[in-house]
């Protein structure tokens, strides 16, 4: 009876563990183009910034705006970490490369943040 109900678990478990499964690279860029009206947006009102460790910070109070930021954080933070198993790179130092390329990228009035730490908008 023990075993039966151990085994019964561990399969339920199973199920339910392979249901959070993670989610395919398409299905994450989808998320992420879906997203980036959004972000773009508060961008441009200086609600959002773009750290130099590669993800969104929120620069002023807003619960919409920091759920958008935490979700594409959560996404950036699994892209870093494919390509960081790729190239054999720390997912840390992917993040800092592709904050350099955010730079170079982002339209003039969006808030960055330099490699010391300063917030500064891009001219």
């Amino acid at each position: 009876m023990m075993k039966n109900t151990i085994l019964t678990l561990c399969l339920v478990l199973g199920c339910c563990l392979g249901a959070v499964a993670a989610d395919s690279p398409a299905v994450i860029k989808e998320r992420m183009k879906e997203r980036l009206v959004k972000i773009n947006d508060y961008k441009a009102k200086g609600i959002l910034g773009e750290n130099n460790k590669g993800y969104l910070e929120t620069r002023a109070k807003d619960a919409d705006a920091a759920k958008v930021a935490n979700e594409e954080n959560a996404d950036r933070k699994i892209v870093y970490a494919e390509i960081g198993k790729k190239t054999k790179a720390a997912v840390e130092l992917v993040g800092k490369q592709r904050a350099e390329q955010i730079v170079k990228v982002s339209k003039k009035g969006y808030w960055l943040q330099d490699q010391d730490g300063k917030w500064y908008q891009k001219k």
